[in-house]
């Protein structure tokens, strides 16, 4: 049986129905489970986390040093009130009247379902060629007209352009990553090029950083800088025994799907949420007492729209992805080929600047600033916000923003 991708009907993202199902699924099972776990936790039940047995035995003592009966009930009601709370925070959300007004955007190359899409700027100033993740739509890079990193880029003098990859059709249901560069990128880059009249600025967020890096080693002679936002590149700087169960959990999942069908968003989700369990269920719980009017509660709306919109992920990308990075840490151990040329970063020689947000918990600083390692010369910055918010808070305009702007002109 072979997967064959059905015709993408046009649809308006801003209508998109908000999800409720797999945050609440995953808090009750959080919270729930952890409840229905203590009688094992008591008895030593061992912990995932080698590191936290010491104060996991801590606990276990002082447990078992109180009235067991009173102890269960009481981190029953515990349980049962989080789930709640992230119930009340969820409807506030699906409830919430805030809906992205889209901008329509000129495209000036289309490469399969991909394309890019121009923003102006300046003529003749140097081009910028921005590079999502595969996972999450481009527009975290475009999200409003007034929280527009692709815009504000303009407006400094710059001629941005983002790729958006789309959602795979038949020719990219069979795309591996190495397809995506030397198919997708390369192409862009070499648009932008010819329309800007010189090398360009790369800037590649999360995974899309990673595929830049391979980009501006293959080719150096189209680019000016490069600009990482975090970019993972050691998969196993932190964490690596919860990555290992979360990718064996993983792979019988996509061993069940049919053969060639692309990886769908709710497992993808299922997988990087599980990296931080209790994440989602913190993030609405402090919803729930957000006044809905105020500028956070609409950027967490907007942030929480675009992370649960995207689309598939072809099968042998996200196999890759999950076997090759994750599991194997290829980048990091120089195992990583495109077209069958090793990726190594120490190759890269253009300006670069790794920015690594202190406060992710998708890259974690550590597996970015690996690449402050092995590229001579780049600048590091530690910014003070989160994966998603250094693009999307309300004060990323003005905290963020313009310190990557002087970067790129500077260069």
């Amino acid at each position: 049986m072979t997967y064959i991708p059905e015709p993408q009907a046009p649809f308006d993202r801003r209508l998109a129905p908000r999800p409720l199902g797999f945050h609440l699924m995953l808090s009750s099972a959080t919270w729930m489970g952890g409840a229905a776990a203590l009688p094992s936790f008591l008895v030593g039940l061992p912990v995932i986390h080698k590191s936290l047995t010491a104060e996991a035995n801590a606990l276990r003592k002082q447990a078992l040093g109180t009235n067991g009966f009173l102890l269960a009930n009481a981190v029953l009601a515990t349980a049962q009130q989080r789930v709640s709370d992230m119930t009340r925070g969820l409807t506030a959300y699906h409830q919430h009247p805030w809906r992205r007004k889209a901008p329509v955007r000129r495209s000036l190359a289309d490469f399969g379902t991909s394309r890019l899409l121009g923003f102006g700027g300046r003529k003749p100033a140097p081009g910028v060629l921005a590079i999502p993740s595969l996972i999450n739509p481009s527009y975290i890079l475009d999200l409003e007209p007034d929280r527009s990193f692709m815009e504000y880029l303009g407006t400094r003098g710059l001629r941005p352009a983002l790729l958006d990859w789309g959602s795979p059709g038949t020719e990219e249901c069979g795309f591996t990553l190495s397809d995506y560069i030397t198919e997708r990128l390369e192409p862009a880059l070499e648009a932008m090029v010819t329309k800007t009249g010189g090398p360009v600025h790369i800037v590649g967020y999360c995974m899309g950083g990673t595929l830049a890096l391979a980009l501006a080693q293959r080719r150096p002679d189209l680019i000016r800088s490069l600009l990482l936002l975090a970019a993972p590149w050691d998969f196993h700087a932190t964490s690596v025994t919860l990555i290992r169960a979360l990718t064996t959990m993983l792979t019988g999942s996509i061993n069940n799907l049919p053969p060639n069908m692309p990886i769908p968003i709710d497992l993808l989700q299922i997988f990087f949420a599980s990296l931080d369990p209790t994440l989602n269920d913190r993030k609405f719980r402090r919803f729930a007492h957000m006044d809905p009017a105020s500028p956070a509660a609409q950027a967490f709306v907007a942030i929480e729209d675009w992370a649960n919109d995207g689309t598939p992920l072809p099968r042998a990308v996200a196999e890759e992805c999950l076997y090759g990075w994750y599991g194997s840490n290829s980048p990091a151990l120089g195992a990583w080929q495109v077209a069958g040329e090793v990726i190594d970063a120490a190759r890269v020689t253009c300006p670069t600047l790794i920015v690594a947000p202190r406060a992710d918990r998708i890259v974690p600083p550590a597996s970015a600033l690996a690449l402050a390692n092995q590229i001579k010369q780049a600048d590091v910055l530690r910014a003070a916000h989160g994966h998603v918010t250094m693009l999307a808070a309300p004060d990323a305009k003005t905290r963020l923003w313009p310190g990557l702007a002087d970067w790129l002109l500077a260069h």
